[in-house]
């Protein structure tokens, strides 16, 4: 009978209202009604069941398909709102499932607020399965980060980055969010900052691939040329050069402008002995590279 009343041409509702006071009733129809009526009357029915039972165990579900079936449809706005009230219920089967597509709904919305702001709320809320609050923590983390990326002034960029770091420390989005928190700071010119902030992801260093290294590695050495720290700058060069060789990345643009770079510093120092050393390497490596012709002049005037 409950099977016919929710199926039949009549309005959805109709198997809902003949339970009455019968929640367990109300349940069943539901249940039978989903993925055998259309998705419209299915909304309906629930929000008909919903009326009459608002603080029932199973209105997170109800919200939570109902939900489901309008994002699967695409209409956004009116699935965050009925994911929305799931996820403030009290926990019951289907929260998880509601938190996980309320955060995607958000995302499909372009919410970066409303992701990063949800995620945590939900959090603090507590009481999640491991792999759900993992989930959390790394939706969490990367609106933030992509919050920070789409910010064009280069102080509340800055801004944005650090607190990224300072809130997930660790997470894995710390280094992209320390590399690009020192390239707004070198926008701002504040060259000491950046050195600091760049000085601080070389302690990650074994997390880094070698382009990430090489790159942060060169800015943090022609920073500290800025500030007139050539002897820092020129072991930065060389640290570079030796790193990229030890990952096997010694015949790259990198490696080789970091070991030309060190090796025009040094003179400088007063250390022309290890700067025609370094002329002579280069040599040696890069025959044919775009500075072979300079490295032998220099290389040549150091040894006179």
């Amino acid at each position: 009978m409950l099977w016919v009343l929710v199926t039949a041409s009549a309005a959805p509702p109709t198997g809902v209202a003949v339970c009455g006071e019968d929640v367990a009733c109300v349940e069943r129809v539901v249940e039978a009604a989903w993925g055998a009526v259309p998705d419209a009357a299915f909304v309906e029915i629930c929000d008909q069941a919903l009326a009459a039972f608002p603080e029932a165990p199973a209105a997170v579900g109800w919200w939570t398909r109902s939900g489901e079936l309008l994002y699967q449809r695409g209409e956004f706005a009116a699935a965050r709102t009925r994911l929305e009230r799931a996820v403030l219920l009290p926990s019951g089967p289907g929260t998880e499932r509601a938190a996980m597509l309320l955060l995607d709904t958000l995302n499909q919305l372009e919410d970066l607020v409303g992701m990063e702001e949800t995620a945590a709320s939900l959090l603090a809320r507590g009481g999640w399965r491991s792999d759900t609050a993992r989930t959390l923590r790394v939706v969490q983390e990367a609106a933030a980060t992509k919050r920070a990326s789409i910010i064009e002034d280069p102080a509340a960029a800055a801004a944005a980055w650090l607190s990224v770091v300072e809130r997930f420390p660790g997470g894995r989005d710390t280094p992209t969010a320390l590399q690009n928190a020192a390239f707004q700071l070198e926008r701002l010119g504040q060259f000491e900052r950046a050195v600091e902030v760049r000085t601080r992801l070389l302690g990650s260093e074994s997390a880094l691939d070698p382009r990430l290294l090489a790159a942060n590695r060169q800015s943090l050495a022609f920073d500290l040329v800025h500030l007139g720290r050539e002897p820092e700058a020129a072991a930065q060069f060389e640290a570079l050069h030796d790193r990229l060789r030890a990952l096997g990345s010694g015949d790259t643009p990198e490696a080789r402008d970091a070991l030309i770079n060190a090796a025009y510093l040094y003179p400088q120092l007063g250390e022309r002995d290890h700067a025609r050393d370094l002329y002579r390497a280069y040599l040696r490596r890069y025959p044919d590279g775009l500075d072979a012709g300079r490295a032998r002049d220099r290389g040549e005037a150091l040894a006179r």
